[in-house]
């Protein structure tokens, strides 16, 4: 934990036949993450099966253990939480968000044509 927060991961979910980037959020961009997941309040939208770019997960580490927390790809989020599995419309741009990092860590041509926010998949 950094400073009493959870260790997150970012996953670039990409269909290419190559294994998908992955990276650590520093505390300040995990603080980011969690504010704006708060943030979202939009329920009960649908992710659309895709091939290629999928968007990213992130995975959430408490005790040691990673563990699969958040799916966000085509303007959806999908957060498990207690068992359950809670959509949302991305209205904070989490997509966006971590996409711009990817970039900025180098795996641009891993994002290919990747929509933008306001791009439909």
């Amino acid at each position: 934990m950094i400073l009493g927060l959870p260790i997150f991961y970012v996953e670039l979910d990409v269909f290419s036949g190559r294994r998908n980037a992955t990276w650590p959020l520093a505390a300040e961009e995990s603080r980011e993450l969690l504010a704006r997941v708060d943030r979202l309040s939009t329920p009960d939208a649908e992710m659309p099966a895709a091939l290629g770019y999928r968007g990213f997960i992130v995975y959430r580490s408490t005790a040691g253990r990673p563990n699969r927390w958040l799916h966000v790809g085509c303007g959806v989020v999908r957060i498990a939480h207690n068992h359950r599995l809670r959509r949302y419309r991305d209205t904070e741009h989490i997509e966006e968000w971590l996409r711009q990092q990817a970039i900025s860590r180098g795996y641009r041509a891993l994002l290919g044509s990747a929509p933008k926010q306001e791009e439909p998949c």
